[in-house]
């Protein structure tokens, strides 16, 4: 996202010059999803009991779930411990965007990363060898597919939304070829989209050794299946992913488990190695070990002291009894 985009080019340049460069100022959660915002929630007195404590919570604000709807969703094996396991998230969500409205609303982009040059021009440089005495990390503010385009980021990706990152469900689609370096140049709600599919296979080769972490909303269709189509998904050694079930672009004939299926089938063909870790099983919880509260703080960079949240956020077995949200709760925090 285009506000997100500052922040990662200064946090960016303090871990290549650690020695000179301080790390920036942070003035959101850094949680990509609402798992991890819950991580964050108490500290700023967001609590999941507060928001449980009627049998009829409400779906969305200023409304409540009646018992046909309760009803609707029990019959779809959505009992109403689960509603009100969602009702709670949406809860946390309103509560931290309404603490960080005025920090989220001064958020600015910055027209010097928008154009496709600087998208080329990182590029290249992260194709380069590294020659220098320590690690060197290369941010290319872009979105990544299987192609070359250009994306309209739509209406509700407000500012409000960065409180837990926002997923922009694109399924790889985009708005046309760039046929310019200036592309995006004078529109932050336009993204430029890089073929990251064409980038792996032109700079890389099987015996290098490759991770990647990937989290892009849809655009894994387009890119691995133009790796397998060049013949190429053999430069991945390990693949580190959210992979989305939801249909987002109805040009995609097949789901997550399909995809899979066919990458372990060019693999086995090609008797390639492929090591997958998908976010919610093999050990991958899908968080940022590096973005929590002990480590990484909203408002500065240090962590808020180590107290026990009060009996309002002791959770219950009226509140929300989900283990992820137990788990999430006991762990971190």
């Amino acid at each position: 996202h285009p506000f997100i985009q500052p922040y990662v080019e200064r946090f960016v340049q303090h871990l290549n010059r650690p020695q000179d460069r301080p790390i920036p100022r942070l003035d959101v959660p850094p949680a990509g999803s609402s798992k991890h915002l819950q991580a964050y929630a108490h500290t700023f007195g967001c609590y999941w009991a507060d928001f449980s404590t009627t049998r009829h919570c409400p779906l969305r604000e200023g409304q409540e779930s009646t018992a046909k709807e309760i009803a609707c969703r029990q019959a779809r094996g959505r009992p109403e411990s689960i509603l009100r396991a969602n009702t709670c998230r949406w809860m946390v969500r309103h509560c931290m965007r309404s603490k960080f409205a005025n920090a989220t609303a001064g958020l600015r982009a910055d027209p010097a990363l928008w154009s496709l040059q600087v998208v080329l021009s990182r590029l290249n440089e992260a194709k380069s060898a590294n020659l220098g005495p320590g690690p060197r990390y290369t941010f290319i503010p872009s979105a990544a597919s299987g192609s070359w385009g250009q994306m309209d980021l739509p209406p509700e990706v407000t500012n409000a939304s960065l409180t837990r990152g926002n997923a922009l469900m694109t399924g790889g689609g985009v708005s046309g070829a760039i046929h310019n370096t200036t592309a995006g140049a004078h529109d932050p709600g336009k993204v430029v989209v890089a073929d990251a599919a064409d980038w792996l296979a032109d700079h890389f080769d099987r015996e290098d050794i490759v991770v990647v972490k990937m989290d892009i909303e849809g655009a894994e269709y387009s890119l691995m299946s133009k790796l397998m189509h060049k013949n190429r998904l053999d430069v991945i050694d390990g693949l580190i992913w959210e992979c989305h079930s939801i249909k987002v672009n109805p040009a995609h004939d097949e789901d997550c488990a399909s995809l899979t299926r066919r990458m372990r089938k060019w693999s086995a063909d090609h008797k390639h190695k492929l090591h997958l870790f998908s976010e919610g099983s093999d050990g991958f919880l899908g968080i940022d070990s590096f973005s929590t509260p002990s480590l990484l703080y909203p408002n500065g960079t240090r962590s808020p002291p180590r107290t026990p949240p009060d009996r309002r956020g002791v959770l219950t077995k009226t509140s929300c009894p989900t283990k992820a949200a137990v788990a999430m709760y006991q762990g971190p925090l």
